[in-house]
């Protein structure tokens, strides 16, 4: 997926074009965060209800017009990345034999889904690939049932990222490739 869509809010015909989003209120009316389920995208929400609606926007758009201010992409989401200590990506203890990848299972026990997620790069996935995922009490499961080769695999499994708002403890993750145990995280 190269990108999602982009939303425009227009308070004039010739106030926006594909690269600006205009919302009707000041800035300080509308709450912006990072996505947890869609990697550099982020959502703006008015708080004002009944006026402007909920947004998804990535760097595509490059100006932000408000009824007060101007502001850039940059400036928006200056202070919304996660804190990395709470982020632990799966290329830190990853190992992959040789041979094509057409099995990937990775578990998260003590998954907490209003403050946990798991993340990937959709640019990565295969087009042809299957992506599935539950979630239960205390746990995520995601399999994917694809077909790549070692190195195509290893990219794509690099970007594997979990991230909990607070912190690790009581969480543990296990990956498992082609129907064999690779690793565990935490």
């Amino acid at each position: 997926m190269d990108k999602a869509f982009i939303i425009e809010e227009i308070l004039d015909d010739s106030a926006t074009d594909a690269t600006t989003a205009a919302y009707s209120g000041n800035f300080n009316e509308y709450k912006i965060t990072a996505s947890k389920h869609m990697q550099g995208f982020y959502i703006i929400s008015d708080i004002v209800k009944n006026r402007d609606e909920t947004n998804i926007f990535d760097n595509s758009i490059k100006m932000f017009v408000f009824k007060d201010c101007v502001k850039s992409f940059d400036e928006l989401i200056l202070n919304l990345e996660s804190n990395p200590k709470n982020k632990v990506r799966f290329s830190n203890s990853l190992t992959i034999d040789n041979g094509n990848i057409s099995d990937i299972k990775v578990y998260i026990f003590g998954f907490d889904e209003t403050k946990d997620s798991f993340l990937f790069d959709p640019n990565k996935f295969p087009r042809n690939a299957v992506y599935k995922y539950r979630i239960s009490k205390d746990e995520f499961h995601a399999h994917m049932s694809l077909n790549l080769d070692q190195r195509l695999a290893k990219n794509f499994i690099e970007s594997f990222a979990f991230s909990s708002d607070y912190g690790f403890e009581n969480k543990k993750i296990s990956v498992i490739i082609n129907e064999i145990y690779r690793y565990e995280i935490l």
